[in-house]
């Protein structure tokens, strides 16, 4: 068998350097950030349920599944050149106008989560690294599509300058009201996968996506 190369560095090195002075001095920047965009009063997406909203969530939860049109994939591609923007900008601005048409409100923040390996050093290294965003968003009531995903473009830039930040420590700073039927700040989240288009290989074996659901869900959406 292949002997895989050993990490220069280890999960502990990790930690030692969140440690260090500077990373701290860094944090604090993190976190004034988080704070000034997640400032004044918080908006609650209140989406039109079927049923009322039991008194401690319960995860019990589904899954759709849909394709979109080769001529959409086109038309998101063409998009994604011409704005300079990524698939999940995009996405997060579409999910925004959706969840703003169906809740009459402007005001949203939706959750998403970064890989979390801003550091060269790290990329190959185990251990868990992702972070949860908190991601805000207000609508202008006279904005065109293009205007709203510039701006979607804009606050993931931002948050994913600022991703470093621990989600439960600005959970922690934020000091939310205690509401066991939602999940905190936002009850939300829009993620994307980049397929891997590395077919892995193996000798006589034939391999395929499994795709499993547990009827469950983190989030109302």
């Amino acid at each position: 068998g292949e002997l895989l190369p050993e990490p220069a560095l280890h999960y502990k090195d990790f930690a030692v350097w969140q440690n260090e002075a500077e990373q701290k001095e860094r944090m604090k920047e993190h976190e004034a950030y988080w704070l000034s965009v997640l400032s004044g009063d918080l908006p609650e997406l209140d989406l039109p349920l079927d049923y009322a909203r039991p008194p401690v969530q319960s995860f019990k939860g589904d899954t759709v599944r849909f394709r979109t049109g080769s001529e959409t994939a086109k038309a998101v591609e063409k998009l994604l050149a011409e704005t300079g923007t990524t698939l999940h900008m995009v996405l997060h601005a579409v999910f925004h106008v959706f969840l703003s048409k169906i809740s009459g409100q402007r005001d949203i923040v939706i959750g998403s989560v970064t890989a979390g390996r801003t550091n060269a050093d790290v990329q190959d290294m185990p251990g868990m690294f992702v972070n949860t965003l908190a991601l805000r968003m207000e609508a202008e009531e006279q904005q065109t599509f293009a205007e709203l995903l510039e701006k979607a473009k804009q606050t993931n830039l931002s948050a994913l300058e600022h991703q470093e930040y621990p989600f439960e420590d600005l959970v922690n700073q934020l000091d939310l009201p205690r509401d066991m039927s939602r999940n905190p700040l936002f009850n939300v989240m829009v993620t994307t996968e980049n397929p891997d288009k590395e077919q892995l290989a193996l000798q006589n074996l034939s391999i395929s996506p499994y795709e499993s659901h547990q009827g469950t869900s983190k989030f109302d959406l």
